[in-house]
């Protein structure tokens, strides 16, 4: 619960934030950036941290951008629209995490509703780098606390991994078990993939 407590306050005071620095029509825009950064928060933002909140925020101001230039126009938008969410599908969605598209998406569709005019787009922008930076920062630290690289859980599979073989030495089978360690397995593999670090892919 304080945990979950903790991260509804930041995200809120950095929605109102946004809201009251760069105006109340970015408030939805910014709860939507506080949902999409916090999903990096299954990733080990200790491995390579400025890289992976400046992708971030590359990628939220480019949706942002051509959110802008399909609002612009309504037969523009619409080979703009397929384009781009298509896109947006495809580079997001890992074999670990098929839903990480969905925030994404709704920056996208919201930037289109809360349509602004060409002097307004650097706030918006403005407000992109603000809510993001704030939102992988707490992140971060919050991660730092931990001693571990790795949450606790993985080594458990490594444990139940070694008591199956144990289990085959002795000549004895348990399909509850293996079912067990098929799942601590994929954690683990969850896990690592999660890091984004080239070195640590379980896939390429």
């Amino acid at each position: 619960y304080k945990e979950i407590f903790r991260k509804g306050t930041i995200a809120l005071l950095t929605t109102l934030g946004a809201g009251l620095l760069f105006g109340q029509e970015n408030m939805m825009i910014a709860f939507v950036l506080v949902l999409g950064a916090n999903t990096l928060g299954l990733q080990n933002l200790r491995i390579k941290t400025a890289n992976k909140t400046l992708r971030l925020i590359t990628f939220d101001l480019l949706i942002v951008c051509i959110s802008f230039v399909a609002s612009l126009n309504k037969w523009v938008a619409l080979p703009i629209n397929l384009i781009t969410l298509f896109s947006i599908i495809y580079l997001t969605v890992s074999p670990y995490n098929q839903m990480s598209y969905k925030t994404f998406m709704m920056l996208f569709v919201f930037c289109q509703y809360t349509s602004i005019p060409l002097e307004r787009l650097p706030n918006r922008f403005l407000m992109v780098i603000f809510t993001v930076t704030i939102i992988m920062v707490s992140l971060y630290l919050e991660q730092r606390r931990m001693k571990a690289l790795l949450p606790p859980q993985v080594g458990v599979g490594f444990e139940m991994l070694y008591k199956q073989l144990l289990e085959m030495e002795a000549g004895r089978w348990e399909d509850g078990l293996s079912q067990e360690v098929s799942l601590q397995m994929s954690t683990l593999a969850y896990v690592i993939y999660n890091t984004s670090y080239k070195s640590y892919f379980t896939t390429y």
